[in-house]
Order: C-alpha cells, then sequence, then structure tokens
C-alpha cells in the first residue's frame, strides 16, 4: 500500500467513524426523548388529573391544563411496535459498526484520535 492510499485508507475509516458516532448520538438524543415522554404519558394514564390529552393525526401532546404547557409528545410513528423495534436495532447496528472502525482506526494507531 503506498503512502498515498494508506492515507486516503486512514481518511476514509475515520469519515464512516465520525458518521457512525454522529448517527449514534442523534439515536440516542432520540432514544432520551421517547423515555422521557413515555415516562410523563405513563404518569398522566397513572393520574391524569389536571392533563389534558391531545390526540392528534401524528402525536399524542399531553398538556398542563393550568399552564398549558406541553409535559410530553408521543410521535404515532415511534410509538409502533415497528418504530419502537426500528430505533432499538438502528441503535445496536449503529453502536456495532462504531466499535468496528474503532478498532479498525487503533489497529492504524490511530486511536485516540478518533474518539
Amino acid at each position: 500500500m503506498t503512502d498515498e492510499s494508506e492515507k486516503a485508507a486512514k481518511w476514509e475509516i475515520l469519515e464512516q467513524y465520525q458518521q457512525a458516532k454522529s448517527h449514534l448520538a442523534t439515536l440516542e438524543n432520540r432514544m432520551n426523548k421517547l423515555g422521557t415522554a413515555l415516562q410523563e404519558f405513563g404518569r398522566t394514564l397513572s393520574s391524569p388529573h389536571g392533563i389534558g390529552i391531545d390526540i392528534g393525526s401524528e402525536h399524542l401532546t399531553g398538556v398542563n391544563m393550568v399552564s398549558k404547557t406541553k409535559v410530553f409528545q408521543l410521535s404515532k410513528a415511534e410509538i409502533t411496535w415497528e418504530g419502537l423495534t426500528g430505533l432499538i436495532a438502528d441503535h445496536r447496528k449503529t453502536d456495532i459498526e462504531k466499535q468496528r472502525l474503532y478498532g479498525q482506526f487503533k489497529d492504524m494507531g490511530l486511536g485516540d484520535i478518533a474518539t
């Protein structure tokens, strides 16, 4: 492998790693928001006093009836079985890919750069 092709290979792996890392952060943010919304939804179902639930075509939205602030919002797409399992599967796949790419990068002696 020439010096140029080795640099190109390292750069390609670094770009793929950064993309996987970014996508994983996006998925984890979505999962965090969904988890918080589901917790609030569960609290509302357990004790619905003072919280109104707006049933929209794409979302369920919980609203505090006194302050009129949004308590939670659940997307129709994410609370289906397919939506939930798809999110989890994408997270698993992306995490595995990120670890694989980091391993490749580390094998090239550049592991600390990718973190």
